[in-house]
């Protein structure tokens, strides 16, 4: 059943990476460095070879490409309740990311989801995950109990670099979300059958958006880009591929560029490995 879901009455105005329209809400510095295309030292661009770091933004910024998608059907919503809003201090805030609810307590998100505006991580009860949120209501939600980055962001955050192959974050919420049920990770496919991604937008923020069919345009250690396009808000959002045993995530959309969003793929973290299932 779904539930309907108040605004927090003492919702103070945290800025993170991923912002919304928060009014004098900083930036992240970490965000600044991948919007400006000098952050990418040890990141996706030059480790990985890949020509994407012109124009590179972080996809919680605004970006010049053009989003696609489009709103969920109420029918399919249950289906897709464990892709929520990861918000910050409060549930009726604009400034959000998309996570997605692999496991009963646990939440795949972007790190830069989750930064405040000094590069330090958000206090885990300061961070709201609502399951399946639609036009006022939700499926469930829950507060986070802890969070962990991965290493690899981190200590690129400590020298000063923003690696956009490390850009995961998993945030263990204090209840299981009963009624809900998880998507499990999985490793991306040589040949995904179908891929879509599933966020929340800023300009549409109560309610899902799809967009697909999406097509793996380049492939890299760690990470991936796709030929469909993000913009504010999606950060964090799940990258799905349609397998025989269902949907899997396989990405978590962290930047976008020219040619589409990047993504790096969270069944290489160890954090993240115990809740994954092959894609058969």
């Amino acid at each position: 059943m779904r539930q309907t879901v108040p605004p927090s009455p003492a919702a103070p105005a945290v800025a993170h990476a991923s912002r919304g329209h928060a009014t004098g809400a900083p930036v992240s510095a970490a965000a600044r460095a991948v919007a400006t295309g000098r952050a990418v030292a040890t990141g996706l661009a030059v480790a990985t070879g890949l020509a994407v770091a012109t124009g590179l933004v972080v996809a919680g910024l605004v970006t010049a490409a053009v989003a696609d998608g489009s709103i969920l059907p109420e029918a399919e919503q249950t289906e897709w309740n464990a892709v929520g809003r990861v918000n910050i201090a409060g549930y009726n805030t604009r400034r959000m990311c998309t996570g997605t609810l692999i496991a009963p307590d646990r939440v795949l998100t972007a790190a830069h989801c989750v930064l405040g505006p000094r590069d330090t991580p958000a206090r885990p009860a300061e961070i709201v995950f609502v399951a399946g949120w639609r036009a006022g209501a939700a499926a469930a939600d829950g507060r986070g109990a802890a969070l962990d980055l991965h290493p690899g962001f981190a200590e690129g955050l400590a020298a000063g670099e923003v690696r956009i192959v490390h850009d995961l974050a998993l945030l263990t919420l204090d209840r299981p979300l009963d009624g809900v049920s998880p998507l499990h990770v999985a490793p991306l496919p040589e040949a995904p059958r179908s891929l879509a991604i599933l966020g929340y937008r800023v300009d549409r923020p109560h309610i899902a958006t799809r967009s697909a069919p999406c097509a793996v345009t380049h492939r890299a250690p760690g990470a991936f880009v796709t030929d469909c396009t993000v913009v504010e808000g999606t950060s964090g959002a799940p990258v799905l591929a349609e397998t025989a045993a269902g949907w899997r995530v396989v990405g978590v959309v962290s930047a976008a560029s020219e040619r589409g969003s990047v993504a790096p793929i969270p069944v290489a973290w160890e954090a993240v490995a115990p809740f994954a299932q092959p894609p058969r």
